[in-house]
This record gives C-alpha cells, structure tokens and sequence, in this order.
C-alpha cells in the first residue's frame, strides 16, 4: 500500500514538473509568436529608408510603439530561456532571429533619435543572436531572411549616415556608419565604405586616434591597398596626442616597403624626423625621397631648408666653417628646384636669404679670423658680393614674380640702404608703402 501511495505521489510529482515544464515552454513561445507577429505583420521598418528626415521621425513615431512592443515580447522569451530551454532548436533559431533583427531595427531608431547610451551593449545583442541563429539554424530557415535584413540595414546605414555627415552631425553619422560595419560582419563580409566613411568623419572631429584605427582597418587584408590611405594614416599618428613615435615609425616602414618609389611616403618621414629634430635621420629620408623622385622640385627644396636650418644650429655655436658648408649645400639643393621651375618662388626667396645671410655671418666671422688689412679687406669684399651680386637678383625676381612679397621686400630695403643705393631703397620703400 505505501508502495503504491509513494508511486502515486511520484508520478503527481512529475507530472506537476511537466505541466510546469509545458506552461514556461507555452509561455516562451507564446512570448516568440508576439514578437515574431508584431515585427512581421504590424511594423514598417520603412521609415529608415526616407531621405527626409522630417518624414523619418513621422513614420518613426507611427511604429516606435509596435518595435518597443515586439521589444519587450522577445526579451521575455530570451529571459526564460535561460532558466527553461527550448525543448526544440528550431524554436531556439527563431528566437534568437527576431531579436536579431528587432534589436537591429531598435539600434537604427535609438541612432536616428540621439541616443547613443547603450550603443556598445546592443551591438553585442544584435551580433550575438544572429551569429546564434546561424549557427542553429541547420536548415537554413533563416539564413537568407538574416542576409536580406542585414543588406537593407546596412544601406539604410549608409545612407543616414551620409545625410548627417552633410548637415554636420557628426556622431550620429559615425553611429549609422558602425551598425553597417556591424551587420555585414555578422555575414562575414567587411563594409570597406562604412570603415572609410567612419575613418574619415573622425578625422573632420579631430579624433585622431579612431581615425587611425578605422584607416588601418580600412587596409587590413587588402592586397593592393591605396597610397592615399597610408598619407592618412601617418598624418593622424603626426596630429594624435596619444599615439607614440613608435607607431609612427612602424607605419612608416610598412608603408616604405609597400611604395618604395613613392616620394611623398618619405617626404612624411623627413617632417615627422625634422620636427623631432634628428636632422640626420629628416635628410637620410629626403635623400632616399630623391631616389624615388629626383623630378621633385619640392623634395630638393626641403633639401635645402633642411640644410639652411643645420647652418643656422652652427651659426648658434659659432661653428662659422661648419656654417658656411651647409649653406652653400642649401643654396646647390635650392637651385636644383629652381631647374626644374625656375619661377619658384619660395626657393628664389631661400637663395637669396641664404646668400644675405652668410654675407653679414661672414662680415663677423672675417673680423676675427683675418688680422692683416689687406686679406680682410678682400674678405669683406667677397662677402658684399654675395649680397649684391647674388642675393639681391634673387630677391628682385621674387617680387617680380609676386610684388606683394613683404618679407622679400623689406630685405630688399635693408640691403640698398647697407650699400647705399638710395633710388632702389626708396623705390622698394614705395612698394612697401603702397600695401
């Protein structure tokens, strides 16, 4: 007898399990049919593919209350779940599917709205559960429903993203452009347009450090990856706070390796190195940058004020000999731009400030090193000639070619009034006059 009353017992116990067991599952999938219906048959998704924006928040706001709805419907699926499994994968599949795209459908309507608080988290939801479909989804119930939805998303994506980079809202559309990356990532395809377009918006907002992540995606992989792109990369490395030489340097070599012929890529590593201000290493880069394009006349011209800069350190030291060679390495550098334009006018402009700058450097340095009269005499005499034979012709084609040139001018005037030349001093003296 208390066999049988325990038997009896036993199976009302098990089967209050199963009626709790059948109620949660009923209740999940119930909970999954009203989100699955309220998405499907009841929401516009639409209202993401209007160009305007106006219109956009209109039909919006006629389905925000259907998406929150189906919102809430599939989260209480998900939870249970959790403590009650689907008994059956496809179910599981088609959970994991609507709050996918539910969830992909709410990010695009929280972006259009401005908020951006819980970006990071729903990216992760809205990946997870895709990814979670697919892998479920042995018979490929979903798979195109999932690639469908993921191409118009990410080309509604696109297009917000463009229209608020065009009036200047720029996080929004960085934010647009980041749920394409996401959603072709889940198809395993990588959105190059969408990296680009966050790349470059970071860079109008001056935030250097993503705009160089987002670049060096950008390239990742690709087998023939642009020039133009690495131009970028190094100058947001140049501009960051934050990122270290050593990136920069890194960089620079991948590049060099990729474009060996590329003059610019070196022309970049002689600013970074100049403005560190290692002069070995910023001429070591415009020599290799010659090799690479010896046609160049803006390579030999910071060449030249390379040189000119390492003259004026010697100057500081009074290292005049050692002074003095590099200033006539600037003037060479200088003018082999000028053969290849002869109306350049910052390397006209160089050659003649180099030249006026070792005549009066060379008056100072003549006074100590020459005793006897006579050699000092002919030494200040070679240092008037610099300044009026060569510096001056310089000068004078600078402000025939640009009368306006004040810089240019004014030397023009000091140096007529140091040899006297009263009628060109004043006539230079009226053109200052005159602007």
């Amino acid at each position: 007898m208390k066999t049988n009353k325990f038997n009896k017992m036993k199976k009302h116990i098990l089967f209050a399990i199963f009626s709790i067991s059948v109620y949660y599952s009923y209740g999940q999938k119930l909970q999954l049919t009203e989100a699955a219906t309220e998405f499907r048959n009841n929401y516009n998704n639409s209202w993401s593919s209007i160009p305007d924006s106006t219109l956009m928040a209109v039909q919006l706001g006629k389905n925000k209350t259907i998406l929150l709805k189906a919102k809430k419907a599939i989260d209480e699926s998900f939870l249970k779940q959790t403590t009650t499994p689907f008994v059956k994968s496809k179910d599981e599949a088609k959970m994991y599917y609507y709050r996918g795209v539910i969830y992909l459908e709410f990010m695009l309507a929280s972006i259009f709205e401005g908020d951006l608080s819980l970006e990071d988290e729903i990216y992760d939801i809205i990946s997870s559960s895709l990814k979670k479909c697919k892998e479920l989804d042995v018979k490929n119930q979903w798979q195109n429903l999932i690639k469908t939805n993921i191409v118009r998303t990410s080309n509604s994506a696109i297009n917000n993203g463009a229209n608020f980079y065009n009036i200047k809202k720029y996080q929004k559309a960085i934010s647009f452009f980041k749920i394409s990356v996401l959603a072709n990532s889940i198809i395993f395809k990588k959105d190059t347009t969408a990296i680009l377009n966050i790349a470059l918006t970071n860079q109008v907002i001056n935030n250097h450090e993503e705009a160089y992540k987002y670049y060096k995606l950008f390239i990742q992989d690709l087998e023939n990856p642009r020039v133009d792109i690495f131009y970028s990369i190094l100058r947001e490395i140049k501009l960051s706070d934050k990122l270290s030489d050593s990136v920069f340097i890194a960089n620079i070599n991948i590049a060099k390796n990729k474009f060996p012929t590329n003059f610019e890529i070196y022309n970049q590593e002689f600013s970074f190195w100049y403005d560190k201000g290692d002069n070995d290493k910023a001429q070591n880069a415009l020599l290799n940058a010659v090799k690479a394009d010896s046609m160049n006349k803006s390579i030999h011209y910071n060449i030249g004020i390379l040189y000119f800069n390492q003259s004026e350190e010697y100057i500081k030291e009074s290292n005049f000999e050692k002074a003095f060679d590099y200033m006539d390495q600037a003037v060479k550098s200088l003018q082999k731009a000028l053969k290849l334009d002869s109306n350049y006018v910052d390397a006209l402009y160089m050659v003649g400030a180099t030249y006026y700058n070792k005549s009066q450097y060379y008056q100072s340095y003549a006074g100590e090193k020459f005793q006897n009269p006579t050699k000092y005499k002919l030494e200040m005499e070679k240092a008037n000639n610099w300044k009026t034979n060569f510096s001056i012709p310089y000068f004078e084609k600078v402000i025939k070619i640009d009368p306006k040139e004040k810089a240019t001018l004014k030397n023009l005037k000091s140096i007529y009034f140091s040899i006297e030349d009263t009628e060109n001093e004043n006539r230079i003296k009226k053109m200052l006059d005159s602007l």
